[in-house]
């Protein structure tokens, strides 16, 4: 750091990206190895829409993770709780969600990621297209 002096906002952005390069080619690896597997016959717009949506997510999580990570605490268990309540929230699917929580899960970018693969392999959105009922509306 004392060599080559540069700003904070430059090591988090270097983080950020850094940790979406590695998503999107660990995502990009799995993707495509379960699409062969699968038998999948993807469009070139889908190819496109998949891609997208792996590059926005790819960079939500990786904006996520600098964020959870860079509090500063003598604690480490502290950021852990944080990072692990978030993780979890993150990881309900909508179908089984109901009032607040359902709410909630409208603003984790995995429902979108999600969403955004469903209709580059499937044709078919999951989020904006869920029948609500009359219990989910309830808060």
């Amino acid at each position: 750091m004392l060599s080559f002096p540069v700003t904070v906002n430059t090591i988090v952005l270097g983080d950020v990206t850094a940790g979406m390069l590695y998503g999107i080619i660990i995502a990009s690896v799995i993707l495509t190895g379960g699409t062969i597997a699968l038998a999948y016959a993807v469009t070139a717009g889908g190819v496109v829409f998949i891609a997208v949506s792996l590059f926005l997510g790819a960079f939500c999580f990786a904006s996520l993770g600098a964020l959870l990570a860079s509090p500063a605490t003598t604690v480490p268990a502290n950021i852990m709780m944080l990072s692990n309540l978030v993780r979890f929230l993150l990881f309900v699917p909508i179908d089984s969600t109901h009032g607040v929580a359902r709410v909630l899960s409208y603003c984790s970018p995995i429902t979108y990621l999600v969403d955004g693969f469903n209709l580059g392999l499937t044709r078919h959105l999951r989020v904006f297209t869920a029948r609500r009922s009359r219990r989910s509306c309830r808060v």
